[in-house]
């Protein structure tokens, strides 16, 4: 298993901030092609982003959510180019 330390927040007043560990060891369910198979989807997507972005919202230094931020956007930058949405049809 893959183990990565970085730093955790510092402490506001009193309150302590615990250490985090986060475990990507779920399979990803499969879905049957149906109607809905899509919102399946993005439902467990949304749910786990949810649960990530909170963990390390109350656990991280801000810079480093920051930085985080702007590597996961370097990342998707797109290098297509044509538009990233095409015009709706008439019909």
């Amino acid at each position: 298993m893959k183990t990565i330390k970085t730093f955790k927040a510092n402490p506001i007043g009193s309150e302590a901030i615990e250490p985090l560990k986060i475990e990507f060891t779920k399979d990803i369910p499969e879905f049957s092609f149906s109607s809905d198979y899509e919102e399946k989807y993005k439902e467990i997507y949304n749910s786990d982003a949810k649960k990530i972005v909170d963990a390390l919202g109350f656990s991280l230094p801000g810079g480093l959510i920051d930085a985080i931020l702007v590597e996961l956007l370097k990342q998707k930058t797109c290098i297509l180019s044509v538009p990233f949405v095409s015009k709706p049809t008439n019909n």
